[in-house]
């Protein structure tokens, strides 16, 4: 039987495997590790994770604190993460499903005005990039999750207003109705979405 690596970031993140919660992360940073690199979808040098999680102390320290949390991740993780000796990287080959990454294949490139797969993005969109997670003293990855929440929600935004749209134009006001209330949730000051509703 082939297990699946289930990840949500939308709203507070889990990571469920073998139909359990996913738990044992050594400290934050390891965990965000794990988040950054499967997000990103390539291979990063040690180097450039060391300085991303760590900008606060010596290259030569940063570098030790990797590879005291690497041994965590691969213990909890095993094959879904690769790592040599100069390199770590989410594998993809592995059996795996995360949201975000459900959620950009349904709105890349755009689905133009196809409400099921409209609909089925805003579904797994269920608050914010990472909402909740926080890293102490890691402004760089501070920043790449702010940029990335700032990006979803900005997807979200988009396909929700061509939803309301489609729904205006095909006098479907109820369903419009629904969607204009999830699209004032998330932006409240959205004039426009106000005019719709």
């Amino acid at each position: 039987m082939v297990t699946t690596l289930h990840i949500t970031l939308f709203g507070s993140p889990q990571v469920f495997w073998k139909g359990k919660l996913l738990k044992g992360f050594i400290t934050s940073k390891a965990e965000a590790l794990f988040y950054y690199l499967i997000v990103t979808r390539r291979a990063h040098t040690r180097t450039a994770l060391a300085g991303l999680l760590w900008p606060e102390v010596s290259d030569g320290q940063a570098k030790k604190n990797l590879r005291d949390i690497l041994p965590n991740l691969r213990q909890l993780l095993g094959s879904y993460l690769v790592i040599t000796r100069n390199q770590v990287m989410f594998n993809e080959q592995s059996p795996h499903w995360i949201d975000v990454a459900e959620f950009h294949s349904l709105l890349n490139p755009s689905p133009g005005e196809d409400p099921t797969t409209l609909q089925k993005a805003i579904s797994l969109y269920q608050g914010d990039f990472l909402d909740g997670f926080y890293v102490r003293d890691a402004p760089e990855f501070e920043t790449w999750v702010r940029v990335q929440r700032e990006q979803f929600r900005a997807l979200c935004t988009q396909a929700l207003h061509t939803l309301v749209e489609f729904y205006l134009a095909n006098k479907m006001y109820n369903e419009g109705l629904t969607f204009t209330t999830r699209l004032l949730t998330l932006e409240p000051w959205d004039e426009h979405a106000h005019q719709q509703q």
